[in-house]
């Protein structure tokens, strides 16, 4: 990770909005970054107003408004996406993510295009299976990584607020990480071990961070 920035918002709102400012245009434009493919944002919860799923539903909004409708589904063409459990039938596994790229409605067949380049071709009865991957869980990014991530500090997220879970979600950043939020989250997160203690360089890189000009 060659960046990493911390912008101090208060409260839910100011944080939310800046999120999906940084995801959907900031980071794209100065990094010269694809939105869906390079930008991550990771969160703790998925209830909330700054949950999983008020995340997903702006950053859609934002980057596939236009998106065709895939018929028996909330999903949309142009979706990013992300596989919730293990699918053999369909060789899709827990965590896998990727865009719906085309659907056939004739044949009730989606085209899911991989992060690994693979392309499966799905019925839309196996969409149940997907979910949108704007944002995801810290705990879901577990093994994978993004050019980009973003991160939320909220005090409303305390009863998550781990010194693993931040470590995990600001080493899935291969060249920028941004934390938005509130600094005391922040250190919250720092000095509250986890039940298996690490050794890592998290009080250095929050203790010489900055807001940049994103």
């Amino acid at each position: 990770m060659r960046d990493f920035f911390l912008i101090e918002r208060d409260g839910a709102r100011a944080i939310f909005d800046e999120i999906c400012d940084l995801a959907a245009a900031r980071l794209p434009a100065h990094y010269g970054l694809d939105p869906a493919a390079d930008v991550q944002v990771l969160a703790p919860m998925h209830k909330g107003p700054l949950g999983i799923e008020a995340l997903n539903a702006e950053l859609r909004a934002r980057l596939n408004p236009d998106g065709a409708q895939i018929e028996g589904t909330a999903l949309r063409v142009g979706d990013k996406v992300m596989q919730t459990r293990n699918c053999y039938e369909h060789d899709l596994f827990n965590g896998e993510r990727g865009v719906l790229v085309h659907y056939d409605d004739e044949h009730d067949r989606v085209l899911f295009a991989g992060e690994d380049g693979r392309r499966v071709n799905l019925p839309t009865d196996a969409l149940d299976t997907l979910t949108l991957a704007y944002a995801v869980s810290v705990h879901k990014s577990q093994g994978s990584q993004a050019r980009a991530i973003v991160v939320p500090a909220f005090r409303g997220h305390h009863i998550m607020l781990t010194r693993n879970l931040l470590y995990t979600a600001v080493t899935r950043a291969q060249e920028v990480c941004v934390v938005v939020g509130e600094r005391a989250a922040l250190a919250m997160a720092v000095k509250r071990p986890d039940a298996r203690r690490r050794h890592t360089r998290l009080r250095e890189l929050v203790g010489n961070s900055s807001a940049s000009d994103l």
